[in-house]
């Protein structure tokens, strides 16, 4: 990748509009040759219970 190649970067959350999103950016960085970094998005309220589900004791930090 040379230094004037684009760089494709969508935020997905989820939602029908991120996959429309998504389904783009993955048009667009195979039609110019860049890459394409799909982050995951989502609300730190409904995470939390997720990150200390999954934690233990000798890893949770309160």
């Amino acid at each position: 990748m040379d230094k004037g190649s684009p760089v494709f970067v969508v935020a997905c959350d989820g939602s029908v509009q991120s996959v429309h999103a998504a389904k783009m950016a993955a048009q667009l960085a195979e039609a110019l040759g860049g890459p394409l970094t799909l982050l995951s998005v989502f609300p730190y309220s409904k995470s939390s219970p997720l990150v200390i589900a999954g934690a233990t004791t000798a890893t949770a930090r309160f």
